[in-house]
């Protein structure tokens, strides 16, 4: 698969579900929340990673695509493949293989995710319920007023 041909699979995603691509990521800024996907080239080979997150619109930029950020982790599995071996083009995974399992991931851990989040209410509530905060910038926890230390 080329980086086009991916490119395309994740417009067949995101479009549907309100985001407009700018570049290599795709964007959803009609709400309180803007909402964030990023495609990111690794600098080894021909592999990408996915990134998803928020921006909150009443917080200046942190100086990063996003104020909140997660990544899809290669620990998650579709059908025997991980996330990583779906978002390496160099390996043999044919196209439509890698175009049914790369959707499903990603309905399945971002659309669904992203669904349920619509408010800065609900992204506290998200953090609050999270194991840590090590990886919140400084500013959003200062913002939600949340374990600052």
């Amino acid at each position: 698969m080329e980086k086009k041909n991916l490119v395309n699979t994740l417009d067949r995603i995101f479009l549907p579900a309100g985001f407009k691509r700018k570049g290599n990521s795709w964007v959803d800024n009609k709400g309180e929340i803007v909402k964030i996907a990023n495609l990111q080239k690794s600098n080894f080979g021909n592999s990408f990673y996915f990134n998803y997150g928020f921006n909150l619109k009443g917080l200046p930029s942190a100086g990063t695509m996003m104020h909140i950020q997660s990544r899809v982790s290669p620990k998650e599995s579709a059908f025997g493949k991980s996330i990583d071996q779906l978002l390496d083009l160099e390996n043999s995974i044919s196209d439509s293989d890698r175009e049914e399992l790369l959707t499903n991931v990603i309905q399945r851990d971002v659309i669904s995710y992203f669904q349920s989040i619509n408010t800065e209410e609900q992204i506290k509530e998200d953090l609050i319920n999270r194991p840590n905060l090590n990886s919140v910038p400084y500013k959003v926890r200062e913002y939600f007023n949340l374990g600052i230390s």
